[in-house]
């Protein structure tokens, strides 16, 4: 993924933090890049997400899954996923950038869709998945 489009995902997620329904919380965004272009763009949020998305294992009472943002970025992406790249972006209200590797679900899920690179932030970095 070429330098400008990190920023630029980068540049979005600042510009839009406020807006984000988790901001106060822990924001997350995800792009789908194809080609150098941004063909969609998620958010975690407070909406429980279909059994099949894998969310719903957990022992913890009163756990309510959220929707992750790898998720909801191919949910609307409207171009077919294939030979696409995923960045995954977290900013606190200082607009720092936070951790955001994908947890393992959601790994699980891109893997199987052929993305060819998962890049993350973490501790004002960004970081390209092996």
């Amino acid at each position: 993924m070429k330098k400008r489009v990190i920023e630029e995902c980068i540049r979005i997620c600042a510009n839009d933090i406020q807006k984000h329904p988790e901001y106060g919380y822990f924001p997350h965004w995800s792009f789908i890049v194809i080609d150098n272009k941004i063909v969609s763009k998620g958010w975690n949020r407070r909406f429980e997400p279909p059994v099949y998305n894998g969310y719903h294992d957990s022992s913890r009472d009163g756990f309510v899954p959220k929707k992750h943002s790898e998720m909801d970025s191919i949910d609307r992406c409207w171009r077919k996923l294939e030979n696409f790249e995923i960045l995954n972006v977290r900013m606190n209200k200082s607009k720092e950038l936070m951790r955001s590797k994908p947890c393992p679900v959601c790994y699980k899920k891109l893997i199987s869709l052929n993305c060819k690179e998962i890049w993350y932030t973490e501790d004002n970095k960004i970081f390209k998945l092996a």
